[in-house]
């Protein structure tokens, strides 16, 4: 495995001070940031193959410089040049993202992390969902392994609040590939805060990840070790953060509840799990035969309102929150709706949900009935 991580490549982000002012200041995502650089460093992975975006606060700014590590500011032009013009072009096995700061989730169903550069008449953001569906396209010819880690809010942005404030932030895109090894991890569920009361500073998701890589780096009371898993299958490492954060759960720790997704190219999986409170046998959704979401998947492309973006997103917006929140948005209109699908086969009852949302904008047309006896063959009746 340590050969493995010689050829990896890993960004780690903590922004703490915003061009927004000092309100939106945070004190501890840098923390988090050389934290996670440590880790990986004692892994082994070689100093030149980790990218430090750090910008901190002024206290904190001495803990960077001692770092030894090379940096540049977690602004737009850092970011981007990063995730889409110069790895894209490195070759390796594994990639390996922690970003701290603020996060949102935009008035179009988007989750968006915020630059340091970000001002409230121009809130600056990365768009995760397009840039995940970059990293998952053959725009990225490597890295078949990857571990997302998002120590940041999903708040639901107010529309009327922002007004033309989040623009669009364009992420290049290319063409979907099976591509099973993509992992997303977030602190929180949509419409949640992060950073509460975390160890040393940091929020209680960064506390637990980093308690999980020290298992597998160190050898913890479970017998982890580099060789389980870590840092070559990141599904090991999910796994041991789902047993200590269900754990934490048990104890009556229930400061977070870190939301999991895992995009698995375009005609693969896409799992949410969230840490149950309190623990119970988890609900699961009905799971269609493949002929029963390829009906799904044709009749939803021929009702009238999913052919287009705008008015497909107006339909995702009508879904509940924590659904939309969850919906992938491709830019392919038959990716977009088996992105659409799975995500509402994962809620109980998500696609009776998806069903009302479309007859508030597209009722009434056969395309639509059509769906909806394809959602009754897979679920029965509502």
């Amino acid at each position: 495995m340590r050969d493995l991580l010689r050829t990896a490549h890993a960004v780690v982000v903590g922004v703490e001070r915003y061009a927004g002012g000092s309100v939106w200041n945070l004190d501890g995502p840098v923390r988090d940031a050389l934290a996670y650089a440590r880790r990986l460093l004692d892994a082994g992975l070689p100093p030149e193959r980790l990218t430090l975006l750090a910008s901190p606060l002024p206290a904190n700014s001495a803990a960077v410089e001692r770092s030894g590590l090379d940096h540049r500011p977690a602004d737009r032009e850092s970011v981007h040049r990063t995730l889409f013009r110069e790895l894209p072009a490195r070759s390796g096995e594994l990639f390996f993202l922690a970003w701290s700061g603020h996060g949102l989730v935009d008035p179009s169903g988007r989750r968006r992390l915020l630059y340091a550069d970000a001002v409230p008449e121009d809130i600056r953001s990365l768009d995760l969902d397009a840039a995940l569906s970059a990293w998952r396209s053959d725009l990225v010819p490597s890295f078949p392994r990857q571990l997302w880690l998002m120590d940041a809010c999903q708040v639901f942005a107010d529309p009327a609040g922002v007004g033309g404030a989040l623009r669009p932030d364009p992420v290049p895109v290319g063409t979907l590939r099976e591509r099973a090894g993509q992992y997303a991890l977030f602190a929180c569920a949509p419409g949640q805060t992060a950073r509460e009361g975390g160890s040393a500073g940091t929020g209680p998701f960064t506390s637990q990840v980093l308690g999980v890589m020290d298992e597998f780096i160190e050898g913890g009371v479970d017998k982890r070790s580099v060789n389980d898993g870590w840092p070559g299958d990141p599904q090991a490492v999910v796994e041991a953060l789902r047993e200590r954060i269900n754990a934490a759960g048990a104890a009556g720790d229930t400061r977070q509840t870190p939301t999991y997704f895992w995009h698995s190219g375009p005609d693969g999986q896409n799992e949410r799990w969230s840490r149950p409170h309190p623990p119970s046998p988890p609900v699961l959704a009905a799971r269609p035969s493949r002929e029963q979401r390829r009906r799904l998947l044709d009749t939803l492309e021929r009702v009238p309102a999913m052919a287009d973006p705008d008015t497909r997103s107006s339909v995702i917006r009508q879904l509940p929150p924590d659904i939309a929140a969850s919906v992938p948005r491709p830019t392919v209109t038959r990716f977009a709706l088996l992105d659409l699908i799975d995500t509402c086969l994962s809620f109980p009852g998500g696609l009776h949900e998806l069903l009302d949302a479309l007859d508030m904008v597209d009722g009434g047309t056969t395309a639509g009935a059509a769906f909806a006896a394809a959602v009754r063959d897979v679920t029965g009746p509502p």
